[in-house]
This record gives structure tokens, sequence and C-alpha cells, in this order.
């Protein structure tokens, strides 16, 4: 074998490997980019089950609103209680739409600054539903005047609040796996010169 055999020989295997660099470059950034849209997808999620549940509970406060006769101060205090719940409800669906926002958002920097913005504001979200629960559990005590009623929502309030603890540990994990994620797409973006 002469030089000029061996320099061809290794020209093509050096393209070779160029090529299937590029090839292992793009199936990680797709597998990247599908856990990505994998963790968007479980927070949209676990937003759409929030929002069902309020909208079920703002339901239900409003046909016991219609066909009580309380007197009213009955009547102030389920106001109360109802408007709690709405901007509750409203502070979930502007959560919402920031998600949707920042899924779509394709420039990776921003989507990551717009992630830890999120986590900002869902933790700040998090301790104002505790001051609404307290509120509304302030109102439904004054509004039952029975010890076995108290009792119960006493317990209905304890067993949610180990709920949201649970959910806030999951979204705050996948918050952190997913500014994980985007900065390892970023880098491979980066290292492969490949921008899809």
């Amino acid at each position: 074998m002469d030089l000029d055999e061996l320099q061809n020989a290794w020209k093509k295997l050096n393209e070779q490997v160029k090529k299937n660099a590029l090839v292992h470059d793009q199936e990680i950034q797709a597998i990247l980019n599908t856990r990505r849209l994998s963790y968007f997808d479980r927070l949209v999620r676990m937003d759409n089950i929030v929002i069902v549940v309020l909208f079920f509970i703002c339901i239900l406060l409003t046909c016991r609103w219609a066909m009580a006769d309380w007197p009213l101060r009955g009547h102030m205090i389920l106001a109360l209680c109802m408007s709690v719940l709405l901007a509750g409800l409203f502070g979930m669906l502007v959560d919402l739409h920031h998600l949707l926002r920042i899924k779509s958002e394709h420039d990776l920097d921003r989507q990551i600054e717009n992630v830890l913005l999120y986590r900002r504001f869902y933790i700040r979200r998090e301790l104002w539903g505790y001051v609404h629960v307290v509120l509304v559990l302030i109102g439904f005590f004054l509004l039952s005047g029975n010890v076995l009623v108290s009792l119960i929502i006493v317990g209905l309030i304890c067993v949610a609040a180990v709920v949201d603890y649970y959910q806030f540990s999951i979204v705050r994990d996948i918050l952190k796996d997913l500014v994980r994620t985007n900065q390892e797409l970023k880098q491979v973006k980066e290292n492969s010169g490949f921008e899809k």
C-alpha cells in the first residue's frame, strides 16, 4: 500500500467518523429534546389536574350557596371563600399560561432563564396558596358551627397539605431536571455546531 492509498483510506475513515459523530449528536439532541418536552407535559398535566379540582370545588360551593338559607353573614363568608378560591384558580391559569409560553420558547438560554423565573413564581404561588387555605378554613369554621364538620374540614386540609407538599417536591425535581436537560441540550448543540 503506497502513501496515496493510505491517505485516501484515512480520509474516508475520517469522513465516516465525522458522519457518525453528527448522527450521534443528532440522536442525543432528539433524546434530550424528548425528555425536555416530557417534563413540560408532566408540569402541564399537574396544573390541569389542580385547575379541574379547583373548578369542581367552586361549582360545589356555588351549588351549596344557591341552596343555603343563611343570614347575610353566612353569604358574605361564603362569598369570601369563593373569591379566595377563584383567585387561586386564576393564579393556576396564569401559571399554566406561563408554562405553555416557556414550552414554546426555542432559544435555550431564554428557556432556562424563564424556567428559573417560573420556579420563583411557583414558590411564591405556593406560599400565597397557604394563606388562601387559611382564609377558606377560617370561613368554613365560621360557617359550620358544628364540631364534627370542623374536624372533617381540618382533616381534609391536612390531607391536602400532605398532597401539596408531595406535589411541590415533584415539581421542584422536575424543574431542576428540566434546567439540567436544557443545559445539556445547549452544550450538545454548541459542541456539534448543529442547530435544529
